[in-house]
């Protein structure tokens, strides 16, 4: 049963055996927050424009709201007659609930689906033709055509008009296909994996740490011993009180602004070539990314940092001898970059298989019936679905490709690269912390690479260009690592997998459901021109530019940068195998992965600093000293998190836009 204990078995472990199912009453509170995180997500990113509550892997939203029912909603439980507060096995289970939903809502999905879908016929002209060309390559069941509802998507309602969801239901529902699928496939993918790097390789898991303190059973003396540390509040301290000050100028002008974001220190090398191939190395201050990198093993912390600069140098040299490569799609970097990441996130997924070889094969057995054991009894699901759940939705996945017009070939790389990927970025957040991560390259970029562009054809152009746009292209939300965090969170407080998991999947479907609802009501109120920019007038226009472009401009297969995928590969191999071979190295192999990537942009500074402090204090304070610490480092991700859903919360109430505290 869902709601009830399990008992305990002969042969369990102890935390097995004191797992408890997920109670009724913090499954309808987590359903009831997550469809709440639904509603106002879409307003904040896209209206108010202000901290992005939802868009990264420690969500600012679901954070708030997991401190406001510890520090505001069990203090009064406490004090009614028969009423119990949430115990830690409920607030895990809400925040996994909340957390599993937050990026839909957000980047994870709708901020980018609707505007990209309806760009090609809202932004169509008689030169660019695009309302005739992706007429013919987008299926009337993936996009909405009615002019008139295009138009009031992008500048509002008039007076007297009503949303036309009969326009939107064929989108939706086709989409949808997609969507289920995927997250399908994530949740199998998931449940393959866990054992893999939860108990076997051990992994840090830097993201489930604070929620998992904060939610710390009180004790006999009263009160969470966690939230009364006073190097715990001393941590919190700092980027309140500068997040506070610098708020003020939002309001108060004439306040002068600390400046912690976009300093670029290389402007002075712009005339000194071919040093100015440095630019641009901005400094970034996040406090809750210091303390992040705290809790990070060192080789991680910089291995980031030294192959940002390695890349960056790189960049020095190839200007140095003349070689000019252009950028790669979006803000990814230049060719040779981008394909060097490339190389190192394939032999990073290759390597990972290959060392869990073993257990993969425990797990095909068990799906088969010839394991004796039952080794899938304390997993979210069982192994023989998540086998035939991972083909099934793979199939799925590359039909739904190939009716909307992709080639059954196309769509098996796509989706097989795409799997990849999530794969790579879900190991590197469990390993790394990094509250968001993005791909050094995109899976049909590298498909084009491969074979080029002249053979594909325009409708495979046009629908990979969607399609990955869409999914692909900005994962920082994106919900694998959300689902791997927390079937990590339930062994901190003894929660059944599979139960946990259950209530998860429903927040996602209801999620989804009201993510829809809510994106679309609120644009159409408001109008997307009058929303945040970058999804309503640039994002969603670039991948249609492209696809125009590769129509043509047809290229052949790039074999410079095939040379550099492989050059990344061989390098990673060797980064790896320098690691495994000698204590002293340095470096993990997750820093090449993502030296080149945007977020290493804005974190390079903080992971630096943090990675800092922690070795002076290991040097000086020993062990010892590092666990005293710990609380402060903490402190720092609450305080900047905090602080950061605090105004926006006194945003909304004073009708403030466009102030952003974390993330940028």
């Amino acid at each position: 049963m869902l709601f009830t204990k399990s008992k305990q078995a002969n042969g369990e472990t102890k935390a097995s055996a004191v797992a408890r199912n997920v109670s009724a009453r913090s499954v309808v509170v987590g359903v009831l927050l997550s469809i709440g995180l639904c509603i106002v997500t879409p307003y904040t990113d896209l209206v108010m424009r202000t901290s992005l509550i939802a868009c990264d892997h420690l969500p600012i939203g679901v954070l708030t709201i997991f401190l406001l029912l510890i520090l505001m909603v069990n203090p009064i439980l406490r004090r009614l007659p028969f009423r119990r507060p949430f115990s830690p096995t409920e607030l895990i289970t809400i925040y996994a609930m909340m957390l599993a939903t937050a990026g839909i809502p957000s980047f994870g999905l709708v901020d980018y689906l609707f505007p990209v879908i309806t760009a090609p016929f809202y932004y169509s002209t008689p030169q660019n033709g695009w309302g005739t060309i992706f007429g013919k390559c987008i299926p009337t069941w993936l996009a909405p055509r009615d002019p008139t509802a295009v138009n009031r998507y992008y500048e509002g309602l008039k007076t007297g008009e009503t949303i036309p969801w009969d326009v939107w239901l064929k989108p939706l529902i086709g989409w949808s296909v997609f969507v289920l699928a995927l997250y399908l496939v994530i949740a199998c993918l998931a449940t393959i994996l866990r054992k893999q790097w939860v108990e076997r390789e051990r992994l840090v898991f830097p993201l489930v740490q604070l929620p998992l303190e904060i939610a710390q059973e009180e004790t006999n003396a009263g009160g969470n011993p966690f939230l009364h540390n006073r190097i715990l509040w001393l941590g919190v301290s700092i980027p309140v009180l500068v997040h506070g000050w610098n708020s003020l100028n939002t309001y108060f002008p004439t306040i002068p602004a600390i400046q912690l974001k976009w300093i670029e220190i290389t402007a002075a090398l712009a005339d000194y070539a071919p040093w100015s191939a440095l630019r641009p190395i901005y400094m970034f201050v996040y406090f809750s990314v210091i303390g992040f990198a705290y809790l990070l093993s060192s080789e991680v912390a910089l291995g980031l940092v030294a192959f940002y600069f390695f890349y960056k140098a790189q960049a020095v040299v190839a200007f140095a001898v003349g070689y000019n490569d252009p950028w790669t799609y979006g803000y990814l970097g230049p060719g040779y970059l981008a394909h060097q990441g490339a190389g190192a996130v394939l032999m990073i997924v290759a390597l990972s298989l290959w060392t869990a070889r073993t257990h993969l094969a425990d797990v095909l057995g068990c799906a088969l019936g010839r394991s004796k054991v039952s080794i899938d009894r304390e997993e979210p699901l069982s192994y023989r679905f998540a086998c035939w759940g991972l083909l099934i939705g793979t199939i799925v996945l590359v039909v739904w490709c190939t009716i909307a017009g992709m080639s059954p070939a196309v769509a098996m790389v796509l989706i097989f690269l795409f799997y990849v990927v999530m794969i790579a970025l879900a190991k590197f957040v469990a390993d790394s912390g990094l509250l968001f991560v993005q791909s050094p390259f995109q899976p049909g970029d590298l498909l084009s690479t491969a074979v080029g562009t002249a053979h594909l054809g325009a409708t495979n152009l046009a629908m990979l260009g969607m399609v990955q746009f869409i999914f692909m292209f900005d994962l920082r939300s994106f919900m694998m690592p959300s689902v791997m965090d927390g079937f990590k969170m339930s062994d901190g407080v003894g929660l059944r997998r599979r139960s946990l998991f259950g209530a998860m999947a429903l927040a996602i479907v209801v999620g989804l459901v009201v993510s829809y609802i809510s994106a679309i009501a609120w644009t159409y109120h408001v109008g997307g021109l009058k929303m945040n920019s970058w999804f309503f007038q640039s994002a969603n226009r670039v991948p249609f530019a492209r696809a125009v472009d590769q129509m043509l401009n047809p290229e052949s297969a790039n074999l410079n940068n095939l040379a550099f995928t492989a050059v990344g590969a061989i390098i990673c191999a060797i980064v790896t195998f320098l690691r495994q071979q000698y204590i002293w190295w340095p470096f993990h192999p997750i820093g090449y992965a993502l030296g080149s990537t945007f977020p290493m942009t804005q974190m390079w500074l903080p992971i630096f600093v943090g990675w800092m402090l922690k070795s002076i204090i290991l040097r000086y304070g020993g062990r010892k000293g590092y666990v005293k610490a710990r609380p402060f480092f903490l402190g720092l991700i609450l305080g900047e998190f905090g602080i950061s859903g605090l105004w926006i919360f006194v945003d909304f109430v004073l009708g403030v836009k466009g102030h952003a505290i974390f993330p940028n």
